[in-house]
């Protein structure tokens, strides 16, 4: 009981000071910042000796058995000064938060003594256990710092940031280098490139993204519109005449638009097409996806940034229009805390990372780091990776300066998040050596902070793998605490540890929620929380695949296209992949029962414990399917009178590797017909050609980097062996 006490103590400081971070602007009016961290101290160390007080015998010394619990408040104490001398400018909820998180570190100790001597544990494995333990604290409280450094730190000891109110907007290491004056930034006005890739989409959409272009305060730049591979022309010609009677209305030619087809590559391909047309004397390049609508201050407001010469990019927040769903409203409260919090926090470390889109790039360090990535899925977070080991900064704000879509289905969405999660483990597996440091052998100029940034965005998903066997680890789990024996005394700060923490977790959604600018009320965290965990499972996959895959991986746009309802089986095969992991779930409750686990343990309450967390986590394998729901009644039916086009939850479903894929798109079905696998069903394009030996070179390098199996260059003749 008395270790159980230290671990109490613990977790309702951890509890307290997250709450305090989502609520603490309610409380600075009467309370000051020393008098919350007081009160912080007074109620966990009143739980804590509460905890112990009741549960132990009577009899023996009470104050000697309670030295744990109040030694560990002492070491707690101390962990607040230390925070405050070492990272000053943290408002009240930071120091509180940071200070819950490093008293862990007190619990980890005497938890390993108690396995050592009350379980009879070998001492080799509590001593792994606990480095373990350590190394795991360390990595969260290196992410937690990452991720939300700026949103800490306020110039009023007890305030809250207020929503989008980050340090980055002003703070000063926010913006590397050299600073220019006023004057001279706001003279700089060079030419400006705006690159605007298309593959099949509606004309009306992209010609209102051209528009918006149109209407920049700007005095000098072009607009270059590549279109990729697109098969239908009425879908490309309308904005090509458009950009024609747009440029002879204005009798100037500020629209340029490319129809290139067959091009490798995807969306990478395109815009090195574009880096090779742009203007000679085009300075800086914006890059805009196709649905994105921009402000007219876009580049007034941020061009001035790059009179700095040390700046390569600056990336502004993502942004969302027409939120007008249920499902809309989940993603986007699920996609805002990144891009509003988490990536402006890691561009102070000078590691934000460039989001694809609303960003500005200076041309010669892009020309200079070889241009985009074809091979990436992710070829925009691979460019800042490229020209953070190059050792060029950038600039990440929060600001909006331009609105997209969200996807309208479920299984646009999951492809665009599989996509997001295998490609940066891509971009690790080509350039891991430039994370190595220097004295260990690694290549690259990047900073500390910045390799630790990268490896954290590389391996942001692995924390979703486990969801594929856990299962069988609480299985093997019980099967363990039989042979312990495990008593009843286990179970009770367990049970309240893992209702504690998952308090803790809810309150920190809602500050980064918080944060970006909504409102955290249940409905909003009911809605994050489902959107997040219906992508766990596809995460998970998305990882083994960018981790174990020697095959491409294929390049899954987003359509744009109006979709439509589909039935209910369709829904279930669309969510196989959930359904059959909440079986597994489900097969081992029923396993559990089926043992005789309650009856087997000395502690029965341990097996209906274990039953609840399996049943979680069936829910939220189910939470898939329920987000499919959700999008698909938002939908409209589709009737005979509607177009023709299948909605792309009818046509293509399956986010997985495919064996075959090109990174042109076209796959190998398994009658061996060549299809265009960005537009299922649509005739095969002509082969690009490689009889120039520098094109043969080329593709090898490629499969070099790709570690992918192409043919040798004296087949590349054979039809069968067509690349």
């Amino acid at each position: 009981r008395v270790y159980e006490g230290v671990v109490v103590f613990c977790v309702l400081y951890r509890l307290y000071a997250s709450g305090l971070r989502v609520y603490g602007d309610k409380l600075e009016a009467a309370l000051s910042g020393a008098v919350l961290i007081i009160l912080g101290l007074v109620v966990t160390l009143g739980g804590a000796l509460g905890w112990v007080w009741v549960t132990l015998e009577e009899g023996g010394d009470l104050f000697a058995r309670l030295i744990p619990v109040e030694f560990t408040c002492v070491l707690c104490l101390l962990c607040n000064a230390a925070v405050g001398l070492l990272l000053p400018r943290l408002n009240m909820p930071g120091v509180l938060y940071y200070t819950a998180l490093s008293s862990m570190f007190c619990a980890i100790p005497y938890v390993s003594f108690a396995l050592w001597t009350n379980l009879g544990l070998p001492l080799a494995l509590v001593l792994v256990m606990g480095m373990g333990a350590v190394v795991g604290q360390t990595l969260g409280i290196l992410n937690t710092y990452t991720d939300e450094n700026g949103a800490m730190e306020s110039p009023e000891f007890s305030r809250v940031p207020p929503p989008c109110n980050m340090s980055t907007q002003g703070r000063s290491s926010a913006f590397p280098g050299r600073k220019t004056n006023g004057r001279a930034q706001a003279a700089y006005t060079p030419k400006v490139s705006f690159h605007v890739p298309t593959y099949a989409e509606p004309p009306d959409m992209v010609v209102r993204t051209l528009e918006a272009l149109a209407e920049m305060d700007y005095p000098n730049y072009e607009v270059i519109v590549l279109d990729n591979n697109t098969p239908d022309r009425s879908l490309w010609e309308p904005v090509q005449k458009w950009c024609e009677v747009w440029n002879a209305r204005n009798e100037r030619e500020v629209f340029r638009f490319f129809h290139d087809a067959p091009i490798t590559g995807a969306k990478a391909g395109a815009l090195n097409l574009g880096l090779r047309r742009t203007a000679d004397d085009a300075r800086l390049i914006a890059v805009i996806d196709a649905d994105y609508v921009a402000e007219p201050s876009f580049l007034r407001d941020l061009v001035p940034r790059f009179a700095n010469e040390s700046v390569a990019y600056v990336q502004t927040s993502h942004d969302y229009r027409e939120v007008d769903t249920t499902f809309a409203y989940a993603c986007y409260a699920a996609y805002m805390p990144f891009y509003k919090v988490i990536n402006p926090c890691w561009g102070d470390l000078q590691g934000g990372i460039v989001v694809g889109t609303m960003a500005l790039f200076r041309r010669d360090l892009l020309e200079r780091v070889g241009g985009w990535a074809e091979w990436s899925l992710t070829e925009d977070s691979e460019i800042s990776y490229r020209l953070h080991t190059h050792g060029y900064p950038g600039h990440v704000i929060t600001q909006t300066y331009g609105r997209g879509l969200i996807p309208e289905t479920f299984t646009d969405y999951r492809k665009q998040r599989f996509r997001w999660a295998a490609g940066p483990l891509q971009t690790f597996f080509v350039h891991w050596r430039r994370l190595v440091p220097v004295c260990l052998g690694g290549t690259g100029s990047m900073t500390s902070w910045q390799r630790f940034v990268e490896f954290r965005h590389s391996m942001a998903g692995v924390n979703a793998v486990p969801v594929l066997f856990s299962w069988l680890v609480v299985v093997l789990v019980l099967h363990l605490f039989e042979y312990l024996q495990f008593g009843p005394n286990v179970v009770p700060v367990v049970y309240f540890a893992g209702v504690a923490y998952m308090l803790s977790n809810i309150l920190d959604r809602a500050f980064f929620i918080r944060l970006s600018g909504l409102s955290p009320t249940p409905w909003t965290l009911f809605l994050c929380s489902l959107a997040e965990n219906s992508l766990r499972i596809t995460i998970a996959i998305a990882v083994l695949a960018g981790s174990l895959s020697r095959e491409p991986l294929k390049w899954n746009r987003t359509p744009k296209f109006k979709p439509y309802r589909n039935s209910q089986l369709r829904l279930l095969k669309i969510c196989r992949y959930e359904l059959f992991v909440a079986l597994l779930y489900a097969g081992a409750i029923a396993y559990i029962f089926l043992y005789d686990f309650p009856a087997r343990l000395k502690s029965p309450v341990i097996p209906y414990l274990a039953v609840a967390v399996l049943a979680t986590e069936v829910l939220s394998a189910l939470s898939a399917l329920a987000m499919s729901e959700i999008a698909n009644a938002a939908l409209a039916p589709k009737t005979d009178a509607s177009p023709g086009e299948e909605t792309s939850e009818a046509t293509d479903d399956d986010f997985l590797v495919e064996v075959g894929v090109r990174h042109s798109g076209a796959t190998i079905s398994e009658s061996g017909a060549e299809t265009d696998g960005e537009a299922t069903g649509t005739p095969k394009m002509a082969p690009l050609p490689l009889e120039d030996t520098e094109d043969v070179m080329l593709v090898h390098a490629l499969s070099r980097e790709c570690a992918l199996d192409l043919p040798t260059s004296n087949t590349l003749d054979d039809p069968e062996n067509d690349v």
